[in-house]
């Protein structure tokens, strides 16, 4: 709701009801991945709207997050990389507030589906770097015996020769 004014009168009140319904199926089409999120809030940190839904928060005061901090701290639009204090998982938030409405929007990324894909080459590059290590630890086992026997074999045919010399 907003105050109307005119020549320092005051007029009368505006208010506006907001379908919280709305946002969540305008928010649902956004791919945040699996486990990102997309948040409504009023400026004194009051849910309006997530997603995925947490509907015994929407209404209620969140403890104070990184983004409302970051709101009250004097910087309108910005990113931070927070524990979501309704499910701890960590996300990099981008947030905007809405020019005079009270309103922040913010978009969060898990840490978890950014890194996937890496994780996902590190476990392949890994596990490839290891089997080529091993099976380079087990030529270098079998070279070095086959080394060894051959050394054996030319000592033996020198012990052999030498004897053979002395007969």
């Amino acid at each position: 709701s907003r105050g109307v004014w005119h020549d320092g009168r005051f007029l009368g009140v505006v208010n506006a009801a907001l379908d919280p319904e709305y946002f969540t199926n305008a928010y649902k089409a956004i791919d945040v991945g699996r486990h990102g999120l997309v948040t409504l809030l009023g400026l004194d940190g009051s849910l309006i709207v997530r997603v995925p839904l947490h509907n015994a928060f929407i209404g209620a005061k969140l403890p104070d997050s990184g983004v409302i901090a970051a709101v009250t701290a004097g910087s309108p639009v910005g990113r931070v990389d927070m524990v979501t204090p309704l499910d701890q998982v960590r996300r990099i938030t981008s947030y905007r507030v809405v020019h005079d409405t009270g309103l922040v929007v913010a978009i969060g990324y898990a840490m978890s589906d950014i890194l996937a894909g890496w994780y996902q080459t590190l476990w392949f590059e890994g596990t490839a770097t290891l089997l080529l290590a091993a099976l380079g630890v087990f030529a270098l086992v079998f070279l070095l015996r086959d080394l060894n026997q051959q050394r054996r074999i030319e000592d033996m045919r020198v012990e052999s020769d030498s004897f053979a010399r002395a007969s």
